[in-house]
């Protein structure tokens, strides 16, 4: 189990991060500061956290919305204050991101990330770190 304070400091960290730039149409430009970052904010997450955590996808409130669930069922879900109901996390489909590696949009938050929020083997696998760590 993931402490709960990791999260609450990973969500203070990552959706100040969050930026239209980000945002693909139709969300660019909406006043819902959430809207349009699930998918970066759960691919920025799972890069951080170790191990365990996989992409899930749904639908609610008729958009595509990305979290990530773990596999001892725990679900984090940076963006689902976005919506006006609850999240049914229940009905998610595991599903793998679009891309093997971080993606721009995913790359362009993780390298603002404190490096004490991500292993060495992470930074290092995403292009943060120049060096890998020791024994790879």
């Amino acid at each position: 189990m993931v402490p709960a304070m990791l999260l609450t400091d990973l969500s203070k960290i990552i959706i100040p991060l969050l930026t239209d730039d980000l945002r693909r149409p139709p969300w660019k430009g909406s006043s819902n500061p959430l809207a349009g970052h699930c998918y970066v904010a759960s691919e920025v997450a799972f890069y951080i956290l170790p191990g365990g955590w996989r992409p899930t996808f749904i639908r609610h409130e008729g958009s595509p919305h990305w979290l990530l669930r773990h596999d001892n069922g725990e679900i984090l879900d940076l963006t689902a204050p976005q919506f006006k109901t609850p999240v049914p996390h229940h009905l998610g489909i595991g599903k793998g991101f679009l891309t093997k590696t971080p993606s721009k949009r995913a790359k362009s938050v993780l390298c603002k990330i404190p490096a004490h929020f991500c292993t060495v083997y992470n930074r290092f696998w995403i292009g943060i770190e120049s060096k890998p760590p020791s024994g790879l």
